[in-house]
């Protein structure tokens, strides 16, 4: 029970909070409870205190800058200024790569066979004929007639299933392959 009180206190706790915070006044229930427990009292009173102090806070002040702003300012910019532009690329790597690439095009030309002057490079390749082969289409059934038979065996299936389950014996024997004669002849 214990237990529950607290949880009940923190509860209120967070909803004096919230309702400060958010510059609404507290519902009558939460009011009532605040007068009735020093607790909660205290803490309305401390988030009131908060909010009048931040309330009658002049905001409009401006803040003089420091005396020393402008050397600070100045010393940063000048190192700035003393650091070289940094470029995302070397450009010596740039022309080493330019100077590869032209090395092994130069070298894939060179290294290739000479070919007769107007002599064709594409050559003909015969493909061996094949020969022709008689297709017989297979029995064709029709696809929904096939998924009829499906639909039909899984109903038999379920139906066999639950009568094994939820009749007695006497009225459905699956190992005689169905109803038993007590069944037949009633």
């Amino acid at each position: 029970m214990h237990a529950a009180i607290v949880m009940k206190k923190k509860f209120y706790i967070f909803l004096i909070n919230w309702y400060q915070a958010s510059d609404k006044p507290l519902p009558q229930w939460l009011e009532k409870a605040c007068e009735s427990d020093p607790d909660l009292k205290a803490e309305m009173k401390d988030d009131l205190d908060l909010s009048l102090g931040l309330d009658a806070r002049d905001f409009e002040q401006v803040a003089e800058p420091s005396s020393n702003l402008s050397e600070r300012i100045n010393r940063a910019l000048s190192r700035d200024e003393a650091k070289p532009e940094a470029t995302p690329f070397n450009l010596q790597l740039i022309g080493l790569a330019a100077a590869a690439c032209l090395a092994i095009a130069l070298g894939y030309h060179l290294l290739q066979p000479e070919s007769e002057p107007g002599a064709p490079r594409i050559t003909k390749i015969e493909t061996p004929a094949i020969p022709e082969v008689a297709i017989v289409p297979p029995d064709w059934k029709n696809p929904l007639d096939q998924e009829i038979e499906y639909v039909m065996a899984d109903a038999k299936g379920a139906i066999d299933f639950l009568a094994a389950s939820f009749l007695p014996s006497k009225v459905y024997n699956p190992y005689d392959g169905g109803e038993t004669e007590d069944a037949i002849i009633n």
